[in-house]
């Protein structure tokens, strides 16, 4: 007797999911659009906006439909997360391999440097999964407010590790190449750097990011350089800041 009772209790519950899926996705339908669409815009042509000659049960279905509307664009909503977190799922499980171009616009700061950096790299993709690549670009660095300016040029590999389908971790590696830059000297004029008092230096960054739905990026990060200019302005120091990657 209870295994009968609790058979018909699932299969009831079950007729109720499905009718509830069968509403849901023919309130998602294009022509239920279309009908509540044409129910709000008869109504309000109708009374041209006059609701206190409305009756009332013109007013209640008005907003009835208004809520119907908002419940169908919640739905949507809804159905298309699922949709998304189905299909990233699959493709995470896969590590599908791509090939993938990444631009990244940046900078950092310290109490007395900061740079500004716009970066592009190439990079065998493994859907948030795994990240390695290749990447160049141009940067500008500013010590002391002025004391010294540099254009750089940074070469470096590229690494991402996803935590989960949103978060990963960041590290870069490689070296900047200053291609121009001056100093202010103790009469406060400006003196351009001859090429050959640059030299290349190693860097690094650390980060850890955040990748919305439509691959686009943010990360707070910390970088370690030096200027590769001549002592004693060629300091090595952190500098911290966020990155935008498109």
């Amino acid at each position: 007797m209870k295994k009968t009772v609790y058979l018909l209790v699932i299969l009831l519950v079950t007729k109720i999911v499905v009718a509830q899926s069968d509403l849901e996705l023919q309130l998602m339908s294009d022509s239920a659009n279309a009908a509540l669409k044409n129910t709000i815009l008869e109504i309000e042509t109708l009374y041209d906006g006059k609701f206190h000659k409305c009756p009332d049960s013109t007013i209640t279905k008005y907003y009835k439909t208004l809520g119907a509307l908002s419940v169908r664009k919640e739905l949507i909503e809804k159905y298309e997360a699922i949709k998304w977190d189905n299909t990233t799922d699959s493709l995470i499980s896969l590590k599908i391999f791509t090939w993938k171009p990444q631009t990244k616009l940046g900078f950092g700061v310290t109490d007395n440097q900061a740079f500004f950096s716009a970066q592009y790299a190439f990079k065998a993709n493994w859907y948030r999964n795994y990240d390695i690549g290749i990447g160049s670009g141009i940067e500008y660095v500013n010590r002391g407010s002025g004391l010294v300016q540099v254009l750089q040029m940074p070469v470096y590999i590229t690494n991402n590790v996803f935590l989960g389908k949103f978060t990963f971790l960041n590290f870069d590696y490689g070296l900047t190449i200053p291609l121009s830059g001056n100093y202010k000297n103790a009469k406060d004029e400006t003196i351009d750097y001859k090429q050959n008092e640059f030299s290349n230096n190693m860097y690094f960054d650390l980060g850890l990011g955040y990748l919305n739905k439509s691959n686009m990026g943010i990360q707070f990060n910390a970088r370690n350089q030096s200027l590769g200019v001549p002592e004693p302005l060629n300091q090595r120091v952190w500098m911290f800041g966020l990155k935008l990657s498109f």
